[in-house]
């Protein structure tokens, strides 16, 4: 039997600098490229109404937890069946200082600080990508 596992911390930083708003009042002033405001934003990690004014450097964090187990088993000379398990888990994505904005699409609101991006599964279950060997009867092991 084959045993295996992986723990993976995936942390992404992003300081967010830079930025530009082109606003148009409706769709022909937008096809006539007749801007009505230029907004530039030199600093987008500046205080904002939507993480309660929260400033600076984001930090989104995240861990994944991987283990598989196989085996081999050898049925004649001539055929041997590989076979196994596989599990992934996925912690929720999240900010170190609880600072992201989430935006619900569906209801086209911005959702409480704190409410996960997405629901985390535990139930990642997989069969380990082998697949059986078949000899002629002249080959050699």
């Amino acid at each position: 039997m084959k045993f295996g596992g992986e723990i993976r911390p995936v942390p992404v930083y992003t300081d967010r600098l830079g930025g530009t708003t082109y606003t148009y009042s409706n769709l022909n002033v937008f096809l006539d490229n007749s801007l009505q405001q230029v907004k530039y934003l030199g600093d987008v990690s500046a205080p904002s109404k939507f993480n309660d004014g929260l400033t600076g450097v984001r930090q989104a964090r995240q861990e994944c937890y991987i283990w598989d187990v196989q085996d081999e088993w050898k049925l004649r000379p001539n055929l041997t069946l590989n076979y196994g398990l596989g599990y992934e888990y996925y912690t929720l994505l999240s900010e170190r200082n609880d600072g992201a904005v989430v935006f619900d699409p569906g209801a086209g609101v911005i959702v409480p600080r704190g409410t996960a991006f997405y629901k985390s599964s535990k139930t990642n279950f997989l069969p380990r990508r082998q697949t059986g060997t078949i000899h002629s009867a002249g080959d050699a092991d």
